[in-house]
């Protein structure tokens, strides 16, 4: 930063250390923006930390200089930060870390794992599937998590982490790639759409297009490239809990998988991974749980080589921005 932006900083810290809470409309204004450097709304959420603990969102203010975050989700944190509404702070704190990557989801669990109150918003957005289950992988946060948590939660909790796969090493490494060889710029819209309509719309609605087997992807786009790359190469790692897979044990040893779509009369109807809808009976069902797998097939960095997932993640964060 350069003289006035390390002034600016100093007095943050000052009004943090200090407990000078007559200038916290000064730290929120630096917050909000817009600033000559991010480092300075960054200084100003430290400052603010030590002013208002209670408040989650400010315990996230690393997340405004990180470019891997959409723009959309940074200045929302900013609005979450500075707000006085905790209705309108929780909601907006659930839709800023379901739109963040894994690597993201992880920082914010080692941020927020260290206090009681935090802990508990944690737990419920792991229930949710706001934040994925992969998060506990991390010994650290989980022995915080469960130290700070409920017996009733910690049993929740180990159950959610002993489901946790190995962790594959080559699909982050394939992530990464992709989202180092993107470039919106060359991104061919038009293949992208033949794409979203021949491997995706089977599942997933944009712009009323497309079956709404999985999530709605309307406002998709302002998750970001990471995110998006993220949501198509490894399905598993962010699950709504509406969209969780369940697996059904029918009493002639067949196993079948599905998401819950509705029950009619005696039978339960299940989609499956094909888009199409099944029926089962009630009665036939001899046991049942949810999955950590996706429904969503996981073999879509085979299917598609680099080129292509620039263009289907090109037709994505343009046609699925609210702005657009």
């Amino acid at each position: 930063p350069n003289e006035s932006g390390q002034l600016i900083q100093s007095a943050t810290k000052l009004i943090g250390d200090l407990k000078l809470d007559p200038f916290k409309p000064e730290l929120k204004k630096w917050i909000q923006g817009p600033v000559p450097e991010i480092s300075i709304s960054v200084a100003a959420t430290k400052g603010l930390a030590l002013l208002e603990e209670n408040n989650l969102a400010v315990h996230l203010g690393e997340l405004l200089q990180n470019e891997s975050v959409s723009s959309a989700t940074r200045t929302l944190l900013r609005k979450a930060i500075i707000t006085t509404d905790l209705e309108k702070q929780t909601k907006w704190l659930s839709e800023i870390v379901r739109s963040l990557s894994l690597k993201n989801q992880q920082a914010v669990v080692q941020w927020l794992s260290s206090r009681k109150n935090s802990v508990q918003w944690l737990i419920e957005q792991l229930r949710t599937g706001n934040i994925s289950p992969l998060t506990l992988r991390d010994k650290n946060s989980f022995d915080k998590i469960t130290s700070l948590a409920s017996q009733a939660d910690i049993k929740a909790l180990r159950e959610l982490q002993s489901q946790i796969p190995q962790p594959d090493h080559s699909i982050q490494d394939l992530i990464d790639a992709r989202i180092k060889a993107f470039d919106l710029a060359k991104a061919d819209l038009a293949n992208g759409r033949l794409l979203f309509t021949q491997a995706c719309a089977l599942c997933h609605q944009l712009n009323n297009q497309g079956a709404l087997v999985g999530p709605q992807l309307d406002g998709i786009g302002g998750r970001g490239v990471d995110r998006v790359m993220e949501d198509i190469l490894a399905p598993d790692r962010n699950i709504d809990i509406a969209f969780q897979t369940h697996l059904m044990t029918l009493d002639n040893e067949q196993v079948i998988s599905g998401l819950i779509r509705r029950e009619e009369g005696d039978s339960m109807v299940l989609a499956t991974s094909s888009g199409q809808e099944i029926q089962i009976k009630s009665a036939e069902i001899r046991s049942q749980k949810v999955s950590l797998q996706s429904l969503m097939p996981n073999n879509f960095g085979e299917l598609f080589n680099e080129k292509q997932m620039t263009d289907l993640v090109g037709f994505l964060l343009k046609s699925g921005n609210a702005e657009n």
